[in-house]
């Protein structure tokens, strides 16, 4: 496996675990996005579910950057089950494929951890401009309780939240059984401890 992150001690190491089924028209995007974070301790892992596109081909020049696995098409939440069995990282976030995250995302989420240390996660904006929205929009909340706004809806997408690995190892992963608002059902889980 190659070297997917810079040593530096002094700062948390960040997993970034990218699902990709057939999305390559966006994935050069995507990891040029990471590359470009302001911050650097980095792994990123991406997972190839089986694609049948040119998935494989756009990711080939970034392969002494990343770790890249293949598997077969098993679907978003084993997909990020099989990130998360590789990813190292102290703190874990979630792109998909088709996400591009703003350059300070990563250094801001990690702060807001670092400074809150009873935080599980910490949740940033998301800008919504693909299809099928016919403009862009900002995920609204529903309610300034957490508690109260996940009942709701889905609070936003999986790109937006930055957990502390020990909350995914509590919570255990995806639930496997579901094919769409897997992520969800997965905030909505209570943690073990």
């Amino acid at each position: 496996m190659p070297d997917t992150h810079a040593h530096n001690n002094s700062e948390p190491l960040v997993s970034v675990i990218i699902p990709a089924y057939n999305y390559g028209r966006f994935i050069t995007q995507n990891l040029l996005g990471l590359f470009d974070q302001t911050y650097t301790n980095l792994e990123i892992i991406v997972v190839n579910d089986g694609s049948e596109d040119d998935t494989k081909e756009r990711i080939e020049p970034f392969l002494k950057k990343i770790c890249y696995v293949e598997q077969e098409n098993h679907g978003v939440a084993i997909a990020r089950n099989t990130g998360i069995s590789y990813a190292h990282g102290d703190y874990i976030l979630f792109v998909d494929a088709d996400d591009i995250l703003a350059p300070t995302v990563v250094d801001s989420q990690v702060r807001n951890l670092l400074q809150s240390a009873d935080a599980d996660m910490s949740i940033c904006l998301s800008l919504q401009t693909q299809e099928p929205y016919t403009s862009a929009y900002i995920w609204p909340l529903k309610s300034d309780t957490y508690d109260v706004h996940i009942c709701y809806s889905n609070i936003t997408p999986p790109h937006t939240i930055m957990y502390k690995r020990e909350v995914i190892e509590d919570i255990g992963g995806f639930t496997t059984a579901y094919k769409s608002l897997e992520d969800h059902e997965f905030l909505l889980r209570d943690r073990k401890s």
